[in-house]
This record gives structure tokens, C-alpha cells and sequence, in this order.
């Protein structure tokens, strides 16, 4: 029995390698933009301060939202190409 929840429903997860590349893919622009947005407002503030501020908002952005949504976008988009 495989310890993969996707497998039991026949859902095509990606490969570590895929994940690593797909995660970058969100992370990066999300990085980008909330510095943009957030550098009026924290710019005066210690860098510790500073990261803490982007972090605090960017983990949970990529672990709710933007990386499941990449992902299923991906699994969509492989499935298609198999079928």
C-alpha cells in the first residue's frame, strides 16, 4: 500500500524534481511582489524585522494556496498530455 494519498485516487502528483522546480515558480514572484508591496511600509525596519514580516506572510500563501494550486494545475495539464 503506497503511503501516497494522491496514488489512491489516481491523481498524478509530481516528481520530487517537478516539486523543487514548481515551488520555485511560485516562490519566486511571490518573493518579488511582497517586497515591492510590503518595502514602503517595512522599509525602515531591521532586516531580521523585515523577513520575519515576509515570511510571516509568504509560508502561508505558498503552503495553503499558491503551491496546491500549482500543483493541481501541473496534474491537469499531465493528465491531458496522457490522455
Amino acid at each position: 500500500m503506497s503511503g501516497n494519498p494522491a496514488a489512491k485516487i489516481g491523481t498524478q502528483v509530481p516528481s520530487r524534481h517537478q516539486t523543487a522546480l514548481l515551488t520555485w515558480a511560485v516562490a519566486y514572484p511571490l518573493i518579488t511582489s511582497l517586497l515591492l508591496v510590503l518595502e514602503p511600509l517595512v522599509g525602515g525596519l531591521a532586516l531580521p524585522l523585515r523577513t520575519l514580516v515576509l515570511t510571516a506572510l509568504m509560508v502561508p500563501i505558498m503552503v495553503y494556496w499558491a503551491v496546491p494550486a500549482a500543483v493541481r494545475t501541473w496534474s491537469r495539464r499531465f493528465q491531458a498530455r496522457l490522455s
